[in-house]
């Protein structure tokens, strides 16, 4: 696929959408090879043009300042920016309309909202350079395992209703421009559907597959049972929802190593594990990311600096990591990095002790690898028991599971139990929801 087949594949999705995908794309590509000094100087330089943008024309910013006794000129360096509060997501709902921009500049301006399927549901909006730059750094992510604008790709995403739109004119149209086939999610809720998703990828024969990572995981275990290897892909990119243990392995037996993409809907494209590596490589061209104390972990704050109509500074994203790591010198990369994603914010549980756990690390891939029976889990927490809730693919030794979880729960001073399904359902997109908090003291 020569260079100027991708160009030309970029400028018909940009022209087709009105986004500007591809300068955005070529600077964050380019900024792989950056010293760390050049990527801290562009981020500066961005972040100083954010800041004045969104004092100039956006009311919620321009008021902050004023009540920290501020302006954008006293932020004169990434570290700064601690200076300013964080916007959280409950902010972002309360003052959706003071967090746009008043002017009316905007050619394009894209609605979206999150599933609110792992946490706070929220509104929001993008113009064209936005949209286009969280596209662009999709796609510079993906990049790093190897693909290539034009590439065949096959994406597993969807609900019904975002389905029903795949059958209009200018869905088929950007599909083309990406050599892209899409199938529904919410379609793997039922395994009896697992043979017509084969058949589809064996007609297609994708290079890629991208998609949420519950459905792809699940349906990659059951080619697992049934003895089944695909040929062909060189690598899946996870996203959407906590690629776990189970899944992770099992993609990578049977499809293709697994490369998992972190981002939200309100910013796309934030940080990317590539295939065969155990680093979340932070795209530091696109995003400043700090972290926030919580409890002994890292809750993650996002600055987008493309957002121009709808400004995200300090956004508290939702989600808790290990901790952030700056990059050594041996890094190919000048990014920073974390080495995994410990959950979402509204996924922990605080015990009637005051003492607060994320219970899916409870069961994580020690217990997954020691117990290979478990094919899906959910806890469920009532307020005073913990229900590890299973569906399994064989008769497993639940002493010794019960045993196992009992020692790792030994220092939480709390109540368990297991229930055993023959199924666990999906939400209507596909998307597996692991911690279910039916607590009505927190409501």
């Amino acid at each position: 696929m020569s260079v100027y087949s991708e160009y030309l594949r970029f400028f018909l999705l940009d022209s087709f959408s009105g986004t500007r995908v591809l300068s955005n794309y070529r600077t964050m590509t380019d900024s792989f090879s950056w010293s760390r000094e050049r990527l801290i100087e562009y981020q500066t330089q961005k972040l100083k043009a954010l800041l004045n943008h969104s004092f100039e024309n956006v009311p919620y910013y321009k008021e902050l300042f004023r009540k920290c006794g501020m302006v954008p000129g006293d932020i004169k360096d990434l570290d700064d920016l601690k200076l300013l509060p964080i916007l959280t997501r409950d902010l972002l709902t309360d003052h959706y309309d003071l967090l746009s921009d008043t002017n009316n500049k905007y050619r394009v301006r894209i609605y979206g909202s999150s599933s609110g399927t792992t946490g706070i549901p929220v509104k929001y909006v993008h113009d064209g350079n936005c949209e286009g730059a969280g596209i662009a750094a999709g796609y510079a992510l993906y990049s790093l395992s190897g693909w290539r604008m034009g590439s065949r790709r096959l994406h597993i995403w969807g609900n019904p209703s975002s389905v029903a739109k795949w059958k209009r004119s200018s869905s088929r149209l950007k599909r083309l421009i990406l050599n892209q086939r899409n199938y529904p999610s919410y379609l793997l809720n039922d395994p009896e559907n697992y043979n017509g998703l084969l058949s589809f990828i064996n007609e297609f024969k994708p290079e890629f597959i991208d998609g949420y990572a519950g459905p792809i995981g699940s349906f990659a275990c059951w080619l697992r049972e049934k003895n089944i290897t695909i040929k062909g892909v060189k690598a899946v990119f996870t996203t959407a929802e906590n690629l776990i243990y189970t899944h992770r392995s099992a993609i990578t037996e049977v499809i293709a190593p697994v490369s998992d993409l972190y981002g939200s809907g309100e910013i796309n494209g934030i940080a990317i594990q590539p295939v065969f590596s155990d680093k979340y490589y932070i795209l530091g061209s696109h995003v400043i990311v700090e972290q926030e104390d919580f409890n002994d972990s890292s809750a993650l704050v996002v600055t987008d600096l493309d957002s121009r109509l709808m400004p995200f500074i300090r956004y508290r994203i939702g989600d808790v990591i290990d901790a952030l790591h700056k990059p050594h010198n041996s890094e190919a990369l000048p990014f920073d990095h974390f080495n995994f994603i410990d959950g979402r914010i509204a996924d922990f549980i605080k015990l009637p002790n005051g003492i607060v756990i994320h219970p899916i690390n409870i069961l994580g891939g020690t217990y997954l690898r020691k117990y290979p029976e478990i094919r899906r889990h959910r806890v469920v927490w009532d307020g005073s028991v913990l229900d590890f809730v299973l569906e399994l693919s064989g008769r497993i030794d639940m002493v010794s599971l019960q045993k196992a979880i009992q020692e790792n729960l030994s220092h939480y001073d709390v109540s368990f139990k297991i229930t055993v399904k023959d199924r666990l359902e999906s939400a209507a997109n596909g998307k597996f929801r692991y911690i279910e908090i039916n607590d009505l003291s927190v409501k």
